[in-house]
């Protein structure tokens, strides 16, 4: 058996907020080929605001002990298992972790399921674009659900909204199935350019946020004399005051970062950074003088990410910045600019990426998306890094990143036990 979601008899079903009216939505499914172009049509009168559009209900065609691969929102949230028997290969999950709704009676996974029914078979299904939604793919032993989650978009009367793209192929080759998915995403969201893979130290390994200036340049001094092919020397976490307020020195770098940088370009190597661009704590600048740039509470209050989420792993609770604030976007572009131009960076390693993209609160656009809002406030990280610079993505929203960094670590943190390593390849290699 297989699942048949090509048939036009599949059903689908728009789900809407406030009260409206869901009769008046019409779902278009075109396929071509591995690929459907979804989208949605107002055919009433009055606007639609739309709470998830379910592209495609099946009843499930596999056996309960059928395996299972899935994606998680986050980069750092990963799953296995079988069609009954759900796991979280990372011990990071969007659910507990992060508290990402879910629905009851069902598994979620994000824009990424892969089924093995047998040895022979392999089914993928997947968004092969994120330009706007969020996918799930909801699932049991008897029923498959693939959604897109709107977030309480309004679709005015007669209008028609583009939804996103949708992938779905069988092979006896799950490699092949991925690398044609790979190359649909790749046309939907072309990869930034850069030359060649970098290569370097980083300070968080061996110092935390504990890093000085002193241990930056003890160990600058043992790579020029020991490791003369690393090209990048990055300064991890602890350099600045506070969460958010990056271009600020923490007194452990009394002659400043510029200055820092400065002396490893004179060393003959490249200085690189450690930025998380989305967040802000409760005691920095940035909040403090710019409460308007953050995602709002219902009191119109900077939102505290604790009450709706993980609140962060230092200087918690952490406020996120609203990516369709213009201040925001000006405020990352003087950051990235000054990095690249008076510090000579042109490796940003960001972190703490998946703040710009989660799902609550109230933004400067209302009619924006969580991940639209995360792709402008990466639009203009980038405009600010300029052309010929490498940006890494790091504890990310996954899908939502797609075309707005060179590169994207896939596991968690490294530490030097056998244990760790398992399950950093187990992330890495599924």
């Amino acid at each position: 058996m297989r699942i048949e979601l090509g048939n036009e008899s599949v059903a689908w079903e728009v789900r809407v907020a406030d009260g409206a009216e869901p009769s008046a939505m019409r779902l278009h499914r075109e396929w071509n080929g591995d690929c459907c172009r979804l989208s949605l049509e107002n055919t009433g009168n009055v606007a639609q605001r739309i709470a998830e559009v379910v592209a495609f209900r099946c009843d499930m065609p596999y056996e309960a002990d059928t395996p299972f691969y899935g994606e998680g929102f986050n980069m750092l949230s990963q799953y296995k298992g079988t069609l009954s028997s759900f796991q979280n290969i990372t011990g990071l999950s969007d659910a507990g972790h992060y508290k990402l709704p879910q629905t009851d009676g069902f598994f979620t996974v994000y824009n990424l399921l892969m089924l093995y029914p047998s040895a022979h078979n392999a089914a993928l299904m997947a968004f092969s674009s994120c330009h706007r939604f969020n996918g799930q793919f909801r699932f049991n032993p008897d029923c498959l659900e693939v959604v897109l989650t709107c977030e309480g978009i309004q679709v005015p009367p007669g209008a028609t909204m583009a939804l996103e793209e949708f992938f779905f192929g069988t092979c006896e080759d799950p490699s092949e199935l991925l690398q044609r998915l790979g190359q649909q995403i790749g046309v939907n969201h072309p990869p930034l350019p850069y030359e060649a893979p970098p290569c370097g130290w980083s300070s968080w390994s061996c110092y935390g946020r504990a890093v000085t200036e002193e241990d930056v340049f003890d160990n600058l001094a043992t790579i020029k004399s020991e490791f003369p092919d690393l090209k990048f020397i990055q300064l991890d976490d602890g350099y600045q005051t506070h969460m958010g307020d990056w271009l600020a020195p923490n007194p452990n770098f009394p002659n400043g970062i510029d200055s820092l940088c400065c002396k490893i370009k004179e060393a003959g190597f490249e200085p690189a950074i450690w930025v998380a661009p989305f967040i802000a704590a409760k005691d920095s600048d940035l909040l403090r003088d710019h409460p308007d740039w953050f995602v709002k509470d219902d009191q119109g209050q900077p939102l505290d990410s604790s009450t709706v989420s993980f609140g962060g792993w230092v200087e918690k609770p952490w406020y996120m910045l609203d990516g369709t604030h213009p201040g925001a976007q000006d405020y990352l572009r003087m950051v990235f600019r000054t990095m690249r131009e008076k510090w000579h960076c042109r490796y940003f390693k960001l972190d703490a990426n998946t703040w710009g993209a989660l799902p609550w609160g109230h933004r400067h656009d209302p009619n924006a998306t969580a991940i639209e809002a995360y792709r402008a406030g990466m639009q203009a990280l980038r405009e600010g890094a300029g052309e010929g610079s490498f940006v890494l993505g790091c504890n990310a929203a996954l899908w939502p990143s797609l075309g707005t960094v060179h590169g994207m670590r896939v596991t968690n943190d490294i530490k030097y036990n056998w244990r760790c390593i398992r399950g950093l390849a187990e992330q890495g290699f599924p």
